[in-house]
This record gives C-alpha cells, structure tokens and sequence, in this order.
C-alpha cells in the first residue's frame, strides 16, 4: 500500500471526507481532508507514485523532505485518527 493509500484510508475510517483540489504539476496531487465536528481541514500534497511530500492545516504541518517519508505519513496518519 502506498503513502498515500495508507492516509487516505485513515482518514475514510475517522470519518474525514477527501476531495482533490488539484492535480499539480508533473509530480504532484493536491487532496483537500476535512471533516465537520469538530471542523477541522488540511491540504495533502502526494506524488504520483503516492508518497506524502507536506500536510499542511490547522494543527498539522508537516514536510517529508525534513523529517523523512515514514516519519511524515506517521504524524499525518497521528493527526487524522485524533478525535479533536
């Protein structure tokens, strides 16, 4: 399973909704996560290949390229399986 397979299954399962806000260039996705109560929202950045390169919104913001890929996709995975 991907990085970005593995997110967005984390997200589906703590009742967030994803919608794609973008295909970026060449090398990369944009996906909007949000959910209503309590109203959270944040823009994910995949490559195509399906690696996180950022997450960034409230309470998140996070960069693979500083703190390595898995690291990323954990604190990712951490803040979208938090309940508040």
């Amino acid at each position: 399973m991907t990085g970005r397979e593995n997110v967005e299954c984390a997200a589906r399962e703590a009742g967030w909704e994803l919608k794609a806000i973008g295909v970026g260039d060449a090398s990369d996705d944009l996906v909007r996560v949000f959910r209503a109560v309590p109203h959270r929202s944040a823009v994910l950045s995949f490559s195509k290949s399906g690696d996180l390169f950022y997450a960034d919104g409230v309470g998140i913001n996070v960069a693979s390229i500083t703190i390595g890929a898995k690291a990323a996709m954990d604190q990712v995975v951490a803040y979208l399986r938090h309940p508040a």
